[in-house]
């Protein structure tokens, strides 16, 4: 569906509602990936706080079908009050999911997400080869911490779901199947496939109110977009 259809279902007044939103609680990362454009921005002074977000979650428990919060960012572990947010969500019935780099978590961390009652956490990876993850996601040694990660859920029995979410790159494009055989063979609960972005959708919330207009043939001067289709092809 075109934006273009979008908004006119939401002028005409009939879009159903959701089943599920996303709350990006910070713009702030730690991670320089070179497919997003908020860490090139400095930190916006206009956040919301813990209190504002107990009052918007307040409000999202009276749309009657919505069930799912997912909270990112940003990293949303870059606020020290991300697990007060889950809370939240958790005492207001929601299931969570928080989708994060990584390279916070370890296995403390793992213990205290099940504690408040994360239902799932999804990590990114875009590759088995550690410099073409590390160099995909603009720090090096993150390939490193996300094993780690992936070790200790393994490690023990989890009741927090653990999912990895990849960007289709140009650099990655021959091992899609190979992550698929990867999480499937760590017991992993699945893999989400992400299309390439242009850097522009990342924009700050708090200061554009839309996206900035996008030119059709971005694409065609990214060096991350997929050329090797046959290679790609492969994988289906």
């Amino acid at each position: 569906m075109t934006q273009m259809s979008k908004r006119g279902m939401v002028r005409l007044g009939i879009v159903p509602q959701p089943f599920r939103i996303s709350l990006d609680i910070t713009d702030r990362c730690n991670f320089r990936c070179p497919t997003c454009s908020k860490w090139r921005r400095p930190p916006s002074p206009h956040e919301l706080g813990l209190e504002e977000w107990k009052q918007a979650l307040e409000r999202l428990r009276g749309v009657s079908l919505l069930r799912d919060i997912s909270i990112g960012g940003g990293e949303p572990l870059a606020r020290a009050d991300v697990q007060q947010v889950i809370r939240l969500a958790k005492e207001r019935g929601f299931r969570t999911t928080l989708i994060s780099n990584g390279w916070l978590i370890d296995d403390r961390l793992l213990d205290e997400l099940e504690r408040v009652g994360l239902d799932t956490l999804i990590i990114s990876l875009n590759s088995l080869e550690p410099t073409v993850h590390d160099e995909s996601r603009g720090r090096a040694g993150s390939h490193e911490r996300i094993m780690r990660l992936i070790d200790a859920w393994c490690a023990k029995s989890r009741k927090t779901n653990l999912l990895l979410s990849t960007i289709v790159l140009e650099a990655n494009c021959g091992e899609l199947a190979g992550l698929a055989r990867f999480v499937r063979e760590r017991g992993l609960r699945g893999i989400l496939y992400q299309v390439l972005l242009p850097t522009e959708v990342h924009y700050g919330f708090s200061e554009l109110p839309t996206m900035p207009e996008i030119a059709a043939d971005w694409h065609e001067s990214s060096p991350f977009w997929v050329t090797s289709l046959p290679a790609l092809g492969r994988q289906m």
